[in-house]
Parts: structure tokens; C-alpha cells; sequence
């Protein structure tokens, strides 16, 4: 229960996390967010992909669908889930859409590696700072806000429990790991590239993308 419990929390924190005004500071919200993304990429890496390649050989497809997928994805998101977002043309539903297929299928994985939940927490704490801020600047009511926080909140839980429950989940299991790696490699991989406006990655950056790189592998 505890990995339920935390991915579900982990979108409170990230907002908890903005009204105590950290957020309000570009370099440490990207700081966090470029720490979280060498982490999820290094656990996809080091974790997730070696399981999945060595329990069936055959599943690279289903990596390069989950890559591509998240990249349909991303245009209906506006970029909440790697860190900033567009209002232009933005609809909270289809943004709420987009947002719920991704954290579900981020779900499945997480009761079977070690450190994946981890990762899927600090990858959710600035998403969760970076949708409340989505949500604030197209003037929602507020309680259609928390509405909107709290069913998003309930997606990666869900994934988790479907992945447990259900048989036909059950039956493609490696196939769903292989197909929510390449959904994160993806995020991953944008969050570090578009951790700076310029895409230049300064040394203080490159420290922090070693440092969450790093502890993935040490864990």
C-alpha cells in the first residue's frame, strides 16, 4: 500500500511544494525537475529495459510505441508532464486526458522494481507543481481545480492496482513494462534537453543530471 499511498500523495506535495514558494524560483523548480528526470531515465535504464529485454526479446516495439504515444500525448498536454505548459488553445479536459493516460500507464510498473517508485515520485512532485499552475492560469473555480488534482492524483494509483487485478494486464505484463519504459524515456529525455531555454546544459546542470544518474545507479 505504501507505493499506492505516496504516488497518490505526490501530486500534493508538488503543490504543497508551490505555496511555499520555491516554486517561485526558476533555477531551483528546474533543478528539481532536471534531478527527477536523470533519476527516472536511470532507473528506466538500469532497471526497467534489462528485465524486460531479458524476460522477451521481442519487446523493443512496444518501447518504441510507448515513445511514440507519449509524443502524441505531449500535444494535447502542452508540456505539463516535462515541466512547463502553453495556454494557447489549452483545454483543461484534454489536458486532464493526456495527463491521466500518461500517470496511468507510469502506474503499472511500480510494484515490481525496486526503486521505481521513487522515481515516479520525484518525476510527479514538479508535475504536480507545474499542472496547479496550469490549472491557476486559466482561472478555474476552485473547486473544479481540486477536482481536477485530485482525479489526476488517483491515476498512477490506479495503473498500480489494475496491474495487480486484473488478469488481462496480467497476460501482457512485460509487454505494459516495456510500453510505459517508453513513455518515460521519452519525458526523460525532453526534460534534460529542455532544461534550459538555450539547450545548453551549464555545469551546475550537468552536476545535478550526474547526481540523479548517479544515485540511480548506486541504488
Amino acid at each position: 500500500m505504501l507505493d499506492i499511498t505516496l504516488s497518490f500523495l505526490a501530486i500534493f506535495m508538488g503543490v504543497g511544494i508551490h505555496y511555499t514558494g520555491f516554486s517561485k524560483s526558476k533555477k531551483a523548480t528546474q533543478s528539481l525537475l532536471l534531478f527527477s528526470g536523470a533519476f527516472l531515465l536511470g532507473t528506466i535504464v538500469l532497471e526497467v529495459l534489462p528485465f524486460v529485454f531479458q524476460s522477451q526479446s521481442n519487446v523493443g516495439v512496444f518501447v518504441l510505441a510507448g515513445i511514440l504515444l507519449q509524443l502524441f500525448l505531449e500535444t494535447l498536454s502542452k508540456g505539463v508532464e516535462h515541466g512547463h505548459f502553453h495556454l494557447k488553445n489549452s483545454k483543461p479536459i484534454i489536458v486532464m486526458f493526456a495527463l491521466s493516460v500518461h500517470s496511468f500507464l507510469e502506474g503499472i510498473p511500480m510494484g515490481k522494481f525496486d526503486h521505481y517508485l521513487l522515481a515516479i515520485v520525484l518525476h510527479k512532485i514538479p508535475v504536480g507543481i507545474v499542472f496547479y499552475q496550469f490549472l491557476k492560469a486559466i482561472n478555474l473555480h476552485l473547486v473544479l481545480t481540486w477536482l481536477l488534482i485530485t482525479g489526476f492524483a488517483f491515476m498512477t494509483p490506479l495503473g498500480s492496482l489494475s496491474a495487480d487485478y486484473f488478469s488481462l494486464f496480467q497476460n501482457f505484463e512485460i509487454e505494459l513494462y516495456a510500453f510505459s519504459a517508453g513513455l518515460l524515456i521519452h519525458i526523460a529525455s525532453i526534460i534534460l534537453f529542455e532544461s534550459d531555454d538555450n539547450h545548453q546544459l551549464n555545469l551546475s546542470k550537468l552536476i545535478v543530471v550526474l547526481l540523479g544518474t548517479g544515485l540511480a545507479y548506486l541504488l
